[in-house]
């Protein structure tokens, strides 16, 4: 069996309030994606796991990264995702 390796990220609750998301299953997400092209894929697995295979079209910016000592949190991802892609900017992340 293989390991599984989980990352809990424990954000403020101020950041919810500034926040508008939903939850969606991969179909609900599928439908989403073709009905709003103005959506954009950002997948947070790990480059890796990117490399295996990933939507098409879809942006790589891992949550976290994977090392001797098990999985940490990418401490520039907030960083990048605000450098990269505009305040109202619609993202799923995946």
């Amino acid at each position: 069996m293989a390991d599984v390796h989980l990352l809990a990220i424990e954000f403020p609750p101020e950041v919810f309030s500034l926040m508008n998301f939903q939850s969606l299953n991969p179909t609900g997400t599928h439908d989403l994606l073709q009905s709003d092209k103005d959506f954009i894929v950002v997948d947070v697995r790990t480059v890796e796991e990117f490399d295996g295979g990933h939507v098409p079209g879809s942006y790589n910016v891992p949550i976290a990264f994977s090392g001797a000592m098990g999985m940490s949190p990418n401490p520039t991802f907030s960083d990048v995702i605000q450098r990269h892609f505009e305040k109202d900017k619609k993202i799923v992340f995946a």
